[in-house]
């Protein structure tokens, strides 16, 4: 009968460790993922209001203007999914740029000067 009780307690042990353990490998992880939406997606929206955007990026302004390139964007738009998701939900949150059409207000061809 004792040697039952010490084995039942040292699982019991195993169990709480490897609860510890996990918490103590997974509490860092959410935290850097959170503090990092946080940081990204809120410089985003700020960036976003100064141009009244109703979305934002989570790349730099100034980066994507240079080299209309989105694909780092639309990386950290899949990663913060989960997140944005949260926060918009929640919090009210804004939702992220799908993608920007370049060049739509720029005149490509001239207009006819007169009829034929």
């Amino acid at each position: 009968m004792r040697s039952f009780d010490k084995v039942d307690r040292s699982s019991v042990f195993r169990l709480r460790s490897g609860r510890i353990f996990a918490l103590v490998i997974l509490l860092p992880l959410i935290s850097a993922y959170g503090g990092s939406y946080a940081y990204l997606s809120r410089r985003g929206m700020r960036e976003a209001e100064t141009v009244n955007w109703k979305f934002f990026l989570y790349v730099p302004m100034e980066e994507v203007g240079a080299t209309h390139d989105l694909s780092e964007h639309h990386r950290r738009m899949a990663f913060y999914a989960p997140a944005n998701w949260v926060d918009r939900t929640f919090f009210g949150g804004k939702h992220p740029i799908v993608c920007i059409l370049w060049g739509l207000s720029k005149e490509t061809a001239q207009p006819p000067t007169s009829l034929p």
